[in-house]
């Protein structure tokens, strides 16, 4: 689902907490593929920004579901806790350089769930072979089956 390059920061943050990432610059910039958050109360309010720009918010829900996003951050990435007495764990996947502009291939564009269009092509086609060797074996059976009646 992620590029190979990918990166995963995981943390768990308590009491009123912030922990930065990453520091990235315009020379050396990251892609901010996806972010999860989950608060064991609901007292405070978890926040991913980057350079005071808010990418993702949990508002004491208590969790905060996979968020695939794609964001190009430049500079401090970090996640602020506010609140007391209850904790918060956070995950986010980045990868080191921006994809948008990015002439590597290890975005894996060419994959449907874990499979590639080679895996699909070749079990449509196996399946396609298997069907008609199926096919003929029951028509040869049953084209001899009338030839031994008669």
């Amino acid at each position: 689902m992620f590029p190979k390059d990918a990166v995963t920061f995981t943390q768990e943050l308590v009491d009123i907490d912030n922990v930065i990432v990453l520091v990235a610059t315009p020379s050396n910039p990251v892609t901010v593929l996806g972010v999860r958050m989950q608060q064991s109360g609901v007292q405070s309010e978890t926040i991913l920004e980057c350079d005071n720009v808010m990418l993702a918010h949990n508002f004491g829900l208590r969790d905060y579901s996979l968020d695939l996003i794609s964001f190009l951050c430049e500079g401090t990435l970090r996640f602020d806790k506010t609140g007391v007495s209850d904790t918060a764990f956070v995950s986010t996947t980045y990868v080191p350089r921006n994809i948008a502009s990015s002439t590597e291939e290890s975005f894996t564009q060419g994959y449907i769930q874990g499979f590639t269009y080679g895996d699909i092509i070749i079990s449509v086609l196996a399946m396609l072979i298997f069907s008609i060797v199926i096919y003929d074996f029951l028509y040869r059976w049953v084209r001899g089956n009338k030839i031994k009646q008669d």
